[in-house]
């Protein structure tokens, strides 16, 4: 949604289009930050990864509202065609970033199960695979953990 409303409004040509463009801009970019978040939270374990995991993400997206202030400088204005281009790569570059994590994610759920010997060998002597040490140590990488894609 973000990628069509800057797409619109670097080729508006009328205020009411360029209007209308943001309607479809400010959602779509407020929105991926919470789902992105989530999907982090999702596939970091343990605790002490999940946690980091969500910090960095938030580093990364309020990370946009410190450099808003050089992005838009008024002499640009009231178009500001570099700072659109910049927001709509960024944008554009944040799907694929998605799909091919996603891509991966799939590809790691599959892997795990293949190597699920393999992982759990240093845990045989537990009395069960699904230790709490095993999971510990293993974190995400343990074969029972499945990522969300």
């Amino acid at each position: 949604m973000a990628v069509a409303g800057f797409a619109l409004y670097l080729k508006a040509e009328n205020k009411y289009v360029a209007y209308g463009a943001m309607f479809l801009a400010v959602p779509g970019v407020y929105a991926a930050a919470p789902v992105i978040s989530a999907w982090m939270a999702n596939n970091s374990e343990p605790y002490y990864r999940r946690a980091t995991s969500i910090a960095v993400g938030f580093i990364a997206t309020n990370s946009g509202g410190i450099t808003s202030t050089w992005l838009f400088p008024r002499n640009e204005g009231p178009n500001f065609t570099k700072a659109t281009i910049l927001n709509l790569v960024f944008s554009s570059l944040i799907l694929v970033g998605a799909l091919i994590n996603g891509i991966f994610l799939s590809y790691q759920n599959k892997n795990k199960l293949r190597r699920r010997v393999q992982l759990l060998g240093p845990y045989a002597e537990l009395k069960e695979t699904g230790s709490s040490k095993a999971w510990m140590e293993l974190g995400d990488r343990h074969p029972d953990f499945m990522y969300t894609i």
